[in-house]
């Protein structure tokens, strides 16, 4: 019986939305956005206009809250970071402005 409450245990905590790696699995990511848990990349860029190129977006886990890192480059070819919230779409900081979470 221990065996088996056990097993429930970890596979209840293997399907929560913990940040057991630093990047989720993509089709995990896929998943929310399906389910609306996390917003599309596309309204979090609709949102929060950058000031330049984007060169690339990941999501990624930063001190427990699933963001969106994007990497940028501005008019005068300076790379830039910048951390979204996934879930809410709030602009959490730049590397610009010595951030980092």
């Amino acid at each position: 019986m221990k065996a088996i409450h056990a097993l429930l245990m970890l596979t209840a905590i293997a399907t929560l939305p913990a940040a057991s790696s630093e990047y989720p699995d993509p089709e995990q990511v896929r998943q929310w956005v399906e389910r609306g848990e996390i917003l599309p990349l596309e309204d979090i860029l609709a949102r929060h206009q950058l000031p330049g190129d984007l060169l690339d977006a990941e999501v990624e886990w930063e001190n427990e809250v699933l963001v969106y890192e994007l990497k940028w480059l501005d008019s005068d070819h300076q790379r830039h970071k910048t951390w979204i919230d996934a879930h809410t779409g709030e602009w959490l900081g730049d590397n610009s402005k010595g951030y980092h979470p």
